[in-house]
């Protein structure tokens, strides 16, 4: 194992087909005649074995003249800490806001949701020849 300070970084682009949310009984149908993409980007830093990463979700819409409407961020931030190769420890938090891109969209969108989560992972691989 070496001491080795580890940066890494990714970013991912997709469309999304359908969105809806579901509390209880109530189901939403989030949009059904706008096109929305997303884009994420995240980075993470690591040593021996303590793992400190984030990310950025964004989704927007697409407009007929090519603009660009954000309406919602998604963040995770989390930290790791590897005590064998099996055995992970993880303490993450995750947050989902809303954003408007113009004044006359203010709080029509308001989806907003967070979650922090404290975890064991246990992971193990066999591999055969």
């Amino acid at each position: 194992m070496l001491n080795a300070l580890i940066i890494s970084w990714f970013l991912s682009l997709g469309y999304v087909p359908t969105q809806s949310e579901s509390i209880g009984r109530s189901y939403t149908n989030l949009e059904t005649n706008r096109i929305a993409t997303v884009a994420e980007i995240g980075l993470s830093a690591e040593l021996y074995r303590l793992k400190i990463y984030g990310s950025i979700e964004n989704y927007q819409y697409a407009s007929g003249n090519g603009g660009f409407y954000p309406f919602r961020a998604d963040y995770t931030a989390g930290l790791s800490f590897r005590l064998t190769d099996s055995i992970i420890f993880i303490l993450e938090h995750e947050c989902d806001h809303p954003v408007s891109s113009s004044p006359m969209m203010q709080g029509k969108e308001s989806y907003m949701s967070q979650e922090t989560r404290i975890m064991i992972k246990l992971k193990g691989e066999k591999t055969w020849k």
